[in-house]
């Protein structure tokens, strides 16, 4: 009974963070920056300490506490300036998107040479081409849509594991023991 009113209470968290992310993209979007900066200046003001607090101090400390210094400067930009790393976020989807197309581009033609299946990938490829330039060249349009794909994923995943948990009863045999197989 608990892992179900675990299950269920995920579940439920999960539908709230997706309702969040398709009426709230933006901020939602900012949101995530700022804690992924505040996790990144947690890692290296952790790494800076245990540099300090440790008594040895070889070439890998050294350069364990150079990372972590690091960290704590990159940390600034998502935190004094989430919008900044909110308006290259699409554009650095989109290129790495679009690139991945021309490589499966690529690999489609010459899957023509050996594979008689090569025009379905092909037109994959160039559709993810294409969605990926879009999604470069048109960041601000498109931030907020990932976003909210996103979050429809997992209001829908919610939906299904809600109703997965509320109505799931697993076949126990004599033994006590859950029987996954199918009997039919």
């Amino acid at each position: 009974m608990k892992s179900k009113l675990s299950k269920i209470i995920s579940k439920l968290v999960m539908a709230a963070v997706g309702i969040v992310l398709i009426l709230k993209p933006g901020e939602a979007l900012t949101g995530i920056i700022r804690f992924l900066g505040i996790a990144l200046l947690l890692i290296g003001l952790f790494g800076i300490i245990s540099f300090i607090a440790s008594p040895v101090k070889g070439i890998v400390a050294g350069i364990f506490l150079i990372l972590s210094i690091l960290a704590v400067l990159l940390s600034l930009i998502p935190l004094l300036n989430p919008a900044f790393i909110v308006a290259i976020f699409p554009f650095v989807i989109g290129i790495a998107l679009a690139i991945n197309g021309g490589v499966d581009f690529v690999e489609a033609l010459s899957l023509r040479r050996t594979n008689g299946v090569w025009f379905v990938p092909l037109v994959l490829s160039l559709l993810a081409v294409a969605g990926g330039c879009v999604i470069a060249f048109n960041p601000f349009g498109t931030a907020d849509l990932l976003v909210r794909v996103v979050g429809i994923v997992l209001v829908y995943n919610a939906v299904v594991g809600l109703f997965l948990a509320v109505t799931y009863k697993p076949a126990v045999n004599a033994n006590g023991v859950i029987d996954i197989t199918d009997n039919n």
